[in-house]
């Protein structure tokens, strides 16, 4: 007589992780959490946070992914869109997004790139700002991926650098080293002139990531 199959035990820790709702849902809490008890110092030079040209393309490094939606404003939130990739982490990173009050198309340049592309573009027409880390999914790090100057020249939008720099912080052994800030820290929002891009030639994107790296600091503290 054969033997009968055992019975795979419930384990409620892998049905946890593997349940991108309640991962984000928990993530969500602690990101929200952390940000009430940081301290913002925002950098505005231009006051393009008050200028007449939005929407626009935000633009940051993936690495700041996390500031990216914890600490834009929920008006600004609800009227933007973000670029998330198809991979199996990216599931968990849409719903983190959906979350914090952002829509979000599906897609990257290496897993559906079209559909993606596609969801951009109807987000631009219907007036909605694009949130995009311009050298994700796969890096490298601090390169800047042509996606988001084609959207800017296509619908005539400026792009905008933002950056998110905290000097007391956690960081991931990832390839872009994603960054959390430490409960209590300081945190520095830092919005870039906005650049009026005319092309999407490499000199152009050269420019972009030039004005990026001038409001980056990885300095720890």
């Amino acid at each position: 007589m054969a033997k009968e199959r055992k019975r795979k035990r419930f384990n409620p820790f892998v049905y946890f992780t593997r349940s991108p709702g309640w991962v984000a849902w928990v993530f969500t809490v602690l990101v929200r959490l952390i940000v009430r008890t940081c301290r913002f110092e925002i950098k505005d030079p231009a006051g393009v946070l008050k200028m007449e040209c939005w929407p626009v393309v935000c633009a940051t490094w993936h690495n700041r992914i996390v500031f990216l939606g914890a600490f834009v404003p929920p008006p600004t939130r609800r009227a933007s869109t973000v670029l998330v990739s198809k991979s199996r982490d990216g599931e968990y990173a849409a719903e983190f997004a959906r979350k914090l009050g952002l829509s979000v198309a599906r897609g990257s340049s290496s897993r559906g790139g079209v559909g993606g592309a596609l969801g951009l573009q109807r987000a631009a027409e219907a007036g909605q700002t694009i949130l995009m880390t311009v050298d994700g999914p796969r890096g490298p790090k601090y390169s800047v991926k042509p996606g988001a100057i084609q959207l800017a020249v296509r619908h005539g939008m400026p792009i905008v650098p933002f950056m998110f720099n905290a000097p007391h912080r956690w960081e991931l052994k990832s390839w872009d080293n994603t960054q959390f800030p430490k409960p209590f820290s300081r945190v520095e929002v830092i919005v870039g002139d906005p650049l009026y891009i005319e092309d999407s030639e490499e000199s152009t994107r050269e420019t972009v990531r030039e004005a990026l790296l001038a409001i980056t600091d990885d300095a720890r503290a």
